[in-house]
């Protein structure tokens, strides 16, 4: 039988609440995001996130942008195999600094989101509120 995968769009559904809800997840996935101008993808593995990539850019500014990412569709495909690791630390972790970052961004963008806007009912309930 061939791997199944679930669409949506951004606009419904978040990469915030994608993640929260993957990590608590039992199995490996990637998140594909799809879009103008958006080729991105993060794995969680193990009910961590192990990677994060967007276009050329890995890691933590990576995760930054598809946390903040609004806009497109989304792709959730199980992982086989193992995976290259570009992140490390506990997933609420990663999350907060991925945060912690896009705010950062934010207040030199302006006309931007602020953090405040992208807050979800998920994300409070884990404690990822922004910083203030």
């Amino acid at each position: 039988m061939a791997p199944s995968t679930l669409c949506g769009s951004l606009s419904v559904v978040s990469p915030l609440d994608l993640l929260t809800w993957l990590c608590g997840n039992k199995r490996d996935w990637s998140i594909r995001l799809h879009g103008q101008g958006i080729d991105a993808v993060v794995t969680v593995a193990g009910s961590q996130i192990v990677n994060a990539k967007w276009g050329n850019v890995h890691g933590m500014d990576a995760l930054s942008k598809i946390v903040g990412c609004q806009q497109g569709f989304f792709e959730l495909v199980p992982v086989q195999g193992p995976q290259q690791r570009t992140l490390h630390g506990h997933w609420q972790s990663l999350l907060h600094i991925a945060l912690q970052s896009l705010d950062e961004r934010d207040h030199d963008e302006p006309g931007t989101p602020t953090q405040t806007e992208l807050r979800t009912p998920e994300m409070l309930a884990i404690g990822l509120s922004p910083p203030t």
